[in-house]
């Protein structure tokens, strides 16, 4: 139920500002076994893009036929869009936004790490700095995920959503706390 109301108020501070926006739910398109898609139908994001609205979705619970449900992450679900709109049509993905309740991937003395790539040691951060129950694997699995994305070209934004102004500030290319995970060394 919260992730529906976060989506519902996602969906309505777009439709304030005047942003054709939809919600986009994978658990009405998709069901897994084992955890592994096995059925989809994303062509709904097609026809979303196809008609200038902007899809907005979120971490999902789908129908399973071995577990009854599986958890899927926000990471689990853009690389799944994402791969989708690569192999379907002309969009090309090129940068993804994570909006979490800390302010980036935190380094072992809690500073944000401003730039993570292929090449950075895990290790050197704290990868459980999330401060509420993640079910999905937490900001570990949010970086591994990034990286993963990166092969295709995918940059990712890691940003809290509980600053005001913070996503507005990393969506418009102005300066705040956040980590980029990217395949650019430089």
């Amino acid at each position: 139920m919260a992730v529906i109301e976060l989506n519902q108020i996602v969906i309505t501070e777009f439709l304030k500002a005047k942003l054709p926006a939809v919600s986009l739910l994978v658990s009405q398109m998709a069901i897994t076994k084992s955890g592994k898609s096995i059925q989809h139908d994303f062509s709904q994001l097609n026809q979303c893009l196809a008609q200038g609205l902007l899809p907005v979705t979120t971490g999902d619970v789908l129908l399973d036929i071995d577990r009854g449900c599986s958890i899927w992450s926000t990471e689990v679900v853009f690389a799944q869009l994402t791969t989708h709109l690569h192999q379907t049509s002309g969009y090309r993905v090129t940068r993804q936004v994570m909006v979490t309740d800390v302010p980036g991937v935190i380094d072992l003395q809690g500073q944000v790490i401003p730039k993570i790539t292929p090449r950075f040691k895990l290790s050197a951060c704290q990868l459980n700095s999330s401060h509420c129950t993640d079910v999905t694997g937490g900001m570990k699995h949010k970086v591994q995920s990034a990286l993963d994305q990166t092969k295709e070209g995918i940059e990712t934004v890691i940003v809290s959503g509980l600053k005001p102004g913070r996503l507005l500030r990393c969506l418009t290319g102005q300066a705040c706390p956040q980590t980029v995970v990217t395949r650019l060394i430089a």
